[in-house]
Parts: structure tokens; C-alpha cells; sequence
């Protein structure tokens, strides 16, 4: 897929969890700058990546191999964190998600939803919350969890362990505290 892409396009080899700007055959040296600035940092950017693709990846030995390498990706990020954390602003987006679950949102809707709970959780969810919508079973995160009383419903979920369900996005953002 496009993570193991990235990984095969940018990874360092020689350095796991350091990550390359370009990819170009014909340059003598690779750039590599992993401070966010006005944008995100390439390196920032593969790491969030990462934190996604394992929490949302259905093979258990990838999301494994992704999560090793956010934790190396993430370990190198640490003199920038420590000595400048103005440029570091995904970085510590990225790192946050990472210790606090990471974080996800999975809306069990109705037949006839009108997508409004997940409207309003996507718009107030912090960065790095991952929320996904479906009806039951058709993403992982949604296994067996289902409408509430014929409403679309809210699972706030901490990896793979989820609270019971909300059927308000007050209530589910509060969770996300």
C-alpha cells in the first residue's frame, strides 16, 4: 500500500526511523530535514503515517512493523522536541496521538444517516484523533459496534479498546479530553 511505499521511497536504511526529503537516483546526497516550519516536516508527516496505518491496518504483523518503526521515527524526533519545540509542532501532534492511544472515533451509523454526529466529531476532534464512519463491520474498528436505539453512534477508542457508545458528539469529545 502507499505506507509501505513511503517506506520503501523514503526510509533511511542505514538509520531506521530517519527519513529522506527526495528521492532522486542522481543526487549525491539525499536531503533530510526533519523541523517543521511553516509546513510539516516530511519526516513529521511519515511518522503520523505510520500512526495511522497501525492503528487502521488489518494485518497484525504490519500494524506491528508500522508501530516499531513511529517508535524509532519518533525516538529520533526527541533533541528536536527537547531543544526546539517551535519546530517541532506536528512532531508533537504526532507524539501526543502516539501516547494517548492513539485516539479513535468510530461511528457506527444508520441505514439512513445524515452523517451529522460525524460532522460534528471531525470537526472537533484534536488533531491526530483518527474517526472513521460506516455502517457495522465494515472497517475493523467498527467490528460487532452498531447504531444505538436507531441512532448513529460514537465509540471513543483507546487502540483497540473502546468506551461504550454515545450517541451525542458532546459527549464523545468530552471522552477525547
Amino acid at each position: 500500500g502507499l505506507v509501505d511505499r513511503m517506506i520503501a521511497v523514503f526510509a533511511d536504511p542505514e538509520a531506521e526511523g530517519a527519513w529522506y526529503d527526495a528521492h532522486d537516483d542522481d543526487l549525491l546526497l539525499r536531503p533530510r530535514d526533519p523541523v517543521d516550519g511553516a509546513t510539516p516536516s516530511g519526516a513529521s508527516l511519515a511518522a503520523e503515517a505510520l500512526l495511522l496505518a497501525s492503528v487502521l491496518a488489518d494485518d497484525i504483523d504490519d500494524a506491528a512493523r508500522y508501530e516499531a518503526l513511529l517508535a524509532a521515527t519518533l525516538g529520533r524526533s526527541g533533541l528536536i522536541l527537547a531543544k526546539a519545540p517551535r519546530s517541532a509542532g506536528h512532531w508533537l501532534s504526532t507524539a501526543f496521538a502516539s501516547l494517548a492511544g492513539p485516539l479513535q472515533v468510530a461511528v457506527a451509523e444508520t441505514a439512513d444517516s445524515d452523517g451529522a454526529l460525524v460532522g460534528e466529531i471531525r470537526r472537533g476532534a484534536p488533531g491526530g484523533v483518527v474517526v472513521v464512519s460506516g455502517p457495522r463491520d465494515t472497517v475493523p474498528l467498527l467490528a460487532d459496534r452498531g447504531p444505538v436505539g436507531g441512532r448513529d453512534a460514537a465509540y471513543v477508542c483507546r487502540g483497540k479498546v473502546c468506551d461504550l457508545p454515545v450517541v451525542e458528539a458532546a459527549v464523545a469529545l468530552l471522552h477525547l479530553g
